[in-house]
């Protein structure tokens, strides 16, 4: 994951500012890019060596997918360089998020780690089939809404005449979709989940509604 961060950091991150511009097609197409490099380098390593590694080849195309696609599509030249006076701005500016990095693993991972401690790893194994299957769709379609209402709140002043419209269509498309999918989750996803894993995933309508709940809530977290 630490080398993954490291060669992520060399991408050109000037697709995201076309965004501003109503220029989606490079921000969609080096995501598109991405996945398509993941879920083809997961497939080829799985039928070499069917084992755990293949996450790792997957983590590794995907990120160089990324990097060479943003760098062909970026309207701004990228090249490696030193400036102190921006080392120094980086480093004062970085390092109050190492603790707020350090916090926001915890939280992402606590409950992994205390169930794998207080239950065993069978437990945590069912855990993390069901909460990964749950979170997974989540991140894609928060994505898709930030990139969708980014533009719609960049450089407008708090007065501007579409900043009262727009906080609430997001507030309320946010809430639908939070809404929905968390019933969806919790109606389809009874059925789904064993039919997809086995029945040694079916689990509980109680379990169920409690993690449905959860992605209720943590959908709101974007307002």
């Amino acid at each position: 994951a630490g080398a993954r961060a490291i060669v992520r950091g060399v991408g050109n991150l000037g697709v995201k500012p076309a965004m501003r511009d109503f220029q989606y097609w490079r921000n969609a197409v080096t995501i598109i890019m991405t996945q398509l490099a993941w879920t083809v380098a997961v497939v080829v390593a799985a039928l070499i060596s069917p084992d755990y590694t293949v996450m790792a080849w997957g983590l590794a195309a995907s990120v160089i997918a990324s990097g060479v696609t943003s760098h062909l599509l970026s309207r701004y030249p990228w090249r490696l360089g030193w400036d102190k006076a921006i080392a120094d701005e980086a480093t004062s500016f970085g390092k109050p998020l190492v603790p707020t990095g350090i916090v926001t693993a915890g939280m992402s991972l606590g409950d992994r780690v205390f169930i794998g401690w207080a239950l065993g790893t069978h437990a945590l194994a069912f855990y993390s089939v069901i909460f990964g299957t749950a979170t997974l769709p989540r991140g894609a379609i928060l994505r898709f809404l930030t990139n969708l209402f980014v533009p719609a709140f960049v450089n407008r002043p708090e007065d501007h005449p579409s900043m009262r419209k727009n906080c609430a269509r997001w507030t309320l498309v946010l809430s639908a979709v939070a809404f929905f999918y968390a019933m969806g989750f919790i109606f389809v996803g009874t059925p789904l989940l064993p039919l997809l894993f086995g029945k040694d995933y079916a689990a509980s309508p109680y379990l169920m509604s409690l993690i449905g709940l959860n992605l209720f809530v943590k959908f709101l977290y974007q307002l």
